[in-house]
């Protein structure tokens, strides 16, 4: 088993399956968060995530946002 972010498989927000590969771009950084949907703080941490990606998208950051 390979042990690095293309071998890890993610659910997305309409629930398909696919592995984590499909949305890294090699020329950005990128934030995984997890975004505690299940502790009611979701639309805060949704909210921040994106002000993040809108702020700083352009200069090369990638936020993946996940439940």
């Amino acid at each position: 088993m390979e042990n690095n972010l293309n071998s890890i498989e993610v659910v997305d927000i309409d629930g398909n399956k696919g592995p984590l590969s499909q949305w890294i771009n090699q020329k950005k950084a990128i934030l995984i968060v997890n975004v505690a949907s299940k502790w009611g703080l979701t639309d805060k941490y949704y909210r921040q995530m994106q002000e993040l990606h809108l702020k700083y998208s352009e200069r090369g950051l990638q936020v993946l946002a996940y439940p």
